[in-house]
């Protein structure tokens, strides 16, 4: 079953980025809150990816305070690429389909983009084969419960707004 159209998607992201980074507090913060709890393997790691990288939220996080480190971000819209110029290795690719060695990450990270996946189970199965034994994987994503209050909020006032219902 396919739940989200890859190409309607990437046409979608690419036309927001002019007004993307202005509006994305939520990703910000998820972003600065995942790089938080993984503070630790950060630390540890030599070569990191970030998956679904958008427009370098994590890496600007992680760049902040450890300006040595390797990062990989990865991310189906080149316009989202392309909005920073921080010192990484940059593809344009489909988190579904990794077009990358198995074995070669210390650490995985994936700041809201799990839920615009159509077959999590293989996606993460496909995670794991790119991190080293002993990497790690952080993640974060939307829910079922996310944007609650926003849904109430469009509900009860009768605006007409688009909001995903997230598995």
């Amino acid at each position: 079953i396919v739940f989200f159209d890859k190409t309607k998607n990437k046409a979608n992201i690419n036309q927001a980025q002019p007004s993307y980074n202005p509006n994305a507090l939520l990703q910000k913060m998820v972003a600065k809150d995942l790089v938080l709890r993984a503070k630790k393997n950060i630390i540890s790691a030599k070569n990191i990816i970030d998956l679904g990288s958008g427009t370098g939220f994590v890496a600007e996080e992680i760049l902040a305070e450890f300006v040595d480190k390797k990062i990989v971000q990865l991310d189906i819209a080149q316009k989202m690429l392309e909005q920073n110029s921080f010192p990484t290795h940059k593809i344009v690719a489909d988190i579904e389909a990794l077009p990358l060695q198995e074995n070669i990450f210390d650490l995985a990270l994936s700041s809201l983009s799990f839920q615009w996946l159509n077959d999590l189970e293989k996606t993460i199965l496909q995670i794991l084969k790119t991190i080293k034994n002993d990497g790690n994987f952080h993640f974060s994503l939307l829910g079922s419960e996310s944007l609650k209050e926003l849904k109430i909020a469009r509900q009860n006032c009768q605006i007409p707004l688009s909001i995903n219902d997230f598995f």
